[in-house]
């Protein structure tokens, strides 16, 4: 088998397995941000001024409904 045979389908190998983690992490992201919004709030900045703004980290309120700018004593 030729080398080059071989780096091709070794990088195949590896595109395919990155490929994989993206959509993955993906799905995982897009089933947190359903579950946080049928809670009500979300993490996700820029998104969503319908709902609470929570801190990722520590679950502070960073914005309330409605707002469309967070508080800068809530980071």
């Amino acid at each position: 088998m030729p080398a080059r045979m071989i780096v091709s389908v070794a990088a195949f190998a590896v595109i395919c397995v990155l490929g994989s983690g993206l959509i993955l992490a993906s799905l995982k992201e897009s089933r947190a941000t359903i579950r946080e919004n049928a809670a009500g709030y979300t993490t996700v900045y820029q998104r969503h001024y319908e709902l609470w703004q929570l801190n990722p980290r520590t679950g502070a309120v960073v914005r309330r409904p409605g707002e469309r700018t967070y508080s800068k004593d809530s980071t």
